[in-house]
């Protein structure tokens, strides 16, 4: 029974909605190659991230336009398709790589002749509306033409998926005489292990609630520095500011330094625990900030970049009116500091599966207008004076983080209370 339904318990896979993690890898290469086929056609352009530039106009690769959800659509229906109609392994293994290049490709092909068709108009199609009809349009003929492939490629008809198995009278005579003499064993073994595995279930649901909930919290950040770093504490960020935003943190703040002519923006959310709802590594969370920025790239920093025995940053470089914007950020956890979102949600679930709460904080540095040239020494120096070195190093949310109760009760920090934004 079991193997008859892995594969229609398997399909259920697809319920869980997933694919975020593909938008900028598609992006990336949606515009690559759309420049390179553009190119080849003899058009001048000029690419840079997501952006293409032609003499007539400029084109930017949107997330929408990254072809995530025509890809799983495309893979969700080769997975479907694989299943039924194909029993040869070898064909299995052919149709689903074609469900997830055909897609991949036919997106390239589609942002292509869009920038075609726009070319060549002068801009009055392929644009607005007949943007999207173009790209419904060529995207239900490509998956046509995949379907048409399975059915070519099938080893099993439709009949035949639906067909009752056919029984002479001996074969019926023999499954008669089984179901009228049971054998209890097999059904007394399940039984048990059904009774255990309830029994588990309860008594691990039993520990898991009885984890305490977190402790109420406020984030202060140093207002000074003992050392030569020269940078100046300015305070919480103002209306306009860039920001950060965790809605479902416990705790979240964003404070500005400068020196000299360079500012920084520090944004940290503080997680106690998570769970549904409430994650640090969240579709929900924001740091392009409040104004109408443009994600123009993202990736990670050298592992030496932020200096010896730092993690390396996840990056991202914004552009807006008032010109281009810089975020680095890690995930701070109890024990270390990681820019790997895997790795958080793995030291997470682990966490819950022991029964215990899952505390993490993002650390996130912004700055404008910050060349290549200069912007790792400054961080360098940022870092060190504030002691965010220390943090990144080890891990851990001290002294950044307060219990509620360290700064109301009748034992409070004095100093640390000063400290509070």
């Amino acid at each position: 029974m079991a193997r008859a339904l892995i594969f229609p318990l398997g399909y259920l896979f697809f319920m869980v909605p997933f694919g975020d993690f593909a938008i900028a890898p598609l992006q990336d290469l949606t515009a690559h190659y759309t420049a390179i086929l553009v190119r080849w056609t003899g058009i001048p352009i000029y690419h840079e991230n997501w952006t293409l530039v032609i003499p007539g106009g400029t084109f930017l690769v949107a997330e929408a336009c990254a072809g995530v959800r025509f890809l799983i659509a495309c893979v969700a229906l080769g997975a479907l398709i694989a299943g039924t109609f194909l029993k040869r392994w070898w064909k299995r293994v052919v149709f689903l790589t074609l469900a997830i290049a055909v897609p991949i490709i036919a997106n390239v092909v589609r942002a292509y002749g869009i920038v075609l068709v726009a070319h060549y108009s002068n801009f009055e199609h392929a644009v607005g509306v007949d943007h999207l009809i173009y790209g419904f349009v060529f995207l239900s003929f490509v998956m046509l033409i995949l379907i048409l492939a399975a059915w070519w490629m099938r080893d099993v008809g439709p009949d035949a998926l639906f067909a009752a198995p056919r029984a002479d009278s001996d074969t019926a005579d023999l499954k008669s005489s089984a179901l009228s003499r049971p054998d209890l064993m097999p059904i007394g073994a399940a039984a048990t292990l059904a009774l255990l595995m309830a029994l588990g279930v309860r008594f691990y649901s039993h520990h898991a609630l009885q984890i305490a909930p977190a402790p109420l919290v406020q984030l202060y950040a140093p207002e000074g520095f003992a050392g030569p770093g020269g940078w100046t504490f300015l305070g919480k960020a103002e209306a306009g500011d860039w920001v950060g935003d965790f809605s479902a943190a416990d705790a979240q703040e964003t404070w500005v330094y400068a020196k000299g002519d360079t500012r920084f923006s520090v944004f940290m959310a503080f997680y106690g625990d998570q769970g549904p709802e409430k994650e640090i590594i969240s579709y929900r969370n924001d740091l392009i900030g409040p104004q109408a920025l443009d994600v123009v790239q993202v990736g990670v920093t050298k592992p030496d970049f932020m200096g010896p025995d730092l993690p390396p940053a996840n990056l991202m470089r914004l552009s807006g009116p008032d010109g281009q914007r810089l975020v680095w950020y890690w995930y701070i956890l109890p024990s270390d500091a990681t820019a790997n979102r895997s790795s958080v949600k793995l030291k997470g679930l682990w966490a819950k599966f022991r029964g215990a709460r899952a505390p993490a904080m993002v650390l996130a540095i912004s700055a404008p207008g910050l060349q290549l040239a200069d912007e790792q020494g400054r961080l360098q120096d940022f870092l060190r004076s504030t002691g965010f070195d220390e943090t990144l190093q080890k891990g851990g949310f001290a002294p950044w983080v307060a219990r509620h109760e360290m700064i109301t009760g009748k034992n409070a920090d004095v100093r640390n209370s000063r400290h509070i934004r």
